[in-house]
């Protein structure tokens, strides 16, 4: 028997309860992380999965219900708006070029009831 295969032997007796204790722990960590994931969101529990999928009518991709406005249409009036020009350019004899802005004050018209 020649010095390698000794040499050989004992680092496989030194480096084989490493790798073993090294798969362990990767596997514990793995199946506790899935543990929790599942423990979460129930994910490893099929049949609630069915059962949730079984009472939605299109399955996962149509919403549940249409949800319908909360105001009826025929509810209020209808309110025409119009555009009002507020900037102003001016240009002097010097080729300079001036905008004013002007704002105009805000108009409520709308009286609140409370029901």
């Amino acid at each position: 028997m020649s010095i390698g295969y000794l040499l050989l032997i004992i680092l496989a007796i030194w480096l084989v309860p490493k790798l073993v204790r090294g798969y362990i722990f990767v596997h514990r960590a793995r199946s506790q992380m899935r543990d929790i994931y599942n423990q979460m969101y129930g994910g490893g529990n099929n049949a609630t999965a069915d059962a949730k999928q079984r009472r939605r009518k299109s399955g996962w991709s149509a919403p549940m219900t249409r949800k319908r406005k909360k105001i009826d249409p025929q509810v209020g009036e209808y309110v025409k708006f119009e555009e009002i020009e507020t900037d102003t350019t001016t240009t002097d004899s010097a080729g300079n070029t001036t905008t004013t802005h002007t704002v105009e004050q805000q108009v409520t018209d709308v009286e609140w009831v409370d029901l």
